[in-house]
Formats: structure tokens, C-alpha cells, sequence
């Protein structure tokens, strides 16, 4: 995304409705966000944030997939996603058969991408509720596999390519 000047009184507009609308989801575990609110936040992203931390996140973005992956790999979506009281490392660590150093990283990385959102990750994370079972786990699981198959191999070659073809 393109940055642009944009005033202050701009950005705080932006700021208060994409906060407005993000109370009423939070409020309405049915309700979704417009589309124009994420976009509004993302433009919001592009205007608050420096070059460099563009750069940084698209430079690290592969650290996420990968964590991401092991996430899935160790059902973590699942157990998140059960309605019962806030999980402790342990007891995920016990679930998942993985130590909790290693949840502790995976849960930061989804915190961060706001899968679950957390409060305090160094004891208890929230179960959020999957709100629809055809939108839940399994297609985003497809589409996580699917690209962790294939994505990297065309990612590595594709800078080749276009050097190549001189596109």
C-alpha cells in the first residue's frame, strides 16, 4: 500500500471509526465488520507506519507461515476454538503433545496476527468461539497447506523469473 500525507484530523477519523466498528463486533459475536473497515484499517496501517516496518513485516512474513503451519500441525485452531474456560499452556501443552516454550512462541505470532486475540499470553490465553462451522478450521486449513506446499518453491524462483523475462 501506498503511503500518503494525510492529516492528522484525517487519521483520527479513521482511528475512531474503525474502533467504533471493532466495539460493535466484539459486542455482536455475529456481527462482521465492513469491508470498507478493513480497508480503512489497513489504510490507516499504511499511513501510521515507517518504510522500514513494511519492509520488516514482509521480511519476516515467512517466519509467520511457518508458525503458522506448526499451529495447525499441532490442532492448536481446534483446541482454541472449544467452548470451554481459557486454556493454560500446560494444559495445551499436554493436548498438543508440544512444550510450552514452543506454544508460547506459536501463540505470540497468533496473537500478533490476532488469531485468537490474547491478553495475557504468559498465563492464560481466551478461547475465542469459531462462529460458523463451514467458515471455521478445515478451508483455512486447506488453503494454509495448500500454499505451505506450493507457495515457497514459486516464491524462491519467482524473483529469477521476472529478472529473466525482464518483467
Amino acid at each position: 500500500m501506498a503511503h500518503r500525507s494525510t492529516s492528522i484530523s484525517t487519521l483520527l477519523f479513521w482511528m475512531q471509526d474503525v474502533a467504533s466498528q471493532a466495539r460493535n463486533v466484539k459486542q455482536d459475536q455475529n456481527a462482521r465488520a465492513s469491508p470498507s473497515s478493513s480497508s480503512l484499517s489497513r489504510e490507516l496501517t499504511a499511513s501510521l507506519e515507517q518504510p522500514d516496518e513494511l519492509i520488516s513485516l514482509v521480511a519476516f512474513s515467512g517466519g509467520q507461515n511457518m508458525r503458522v503451519r506448526v499451529a495447525d500441525d499441532l490442532k492448536l485452531f481446534e483446541l482454541l476454538c472449544e467452548d470451554s474456560p481459557t486454556a493454560i499452556f500446560k494444559e495445551l501443552s499436554q493436548a498438543t503433545d508440544a512444550g510450552e516454550a514452543l506454544l508460547i512462541r506459536l501463540l505470540r505470532t497468533l496473537a500478533g496476527m490476532e488469531l485468537p486475540p490474547a491478553q495475557n499470553l504468559r498465563d492464560r490465553l481466551p478461547r475465542q468461539r469459531c462462529h460458523q462451522k463451514n467458515d471455521g478450521p478445515p478451508p483455512v486449513r486447506a488453503g494454509l497447506r495448500f500454499f505451505y506446499a506450493q507457495g515457497p518453491p514459486i516464491l524462491a524462483q519467482a524473483p529469477a523469473y521476472f529478472q529473466s523475462e525482464r518483467l
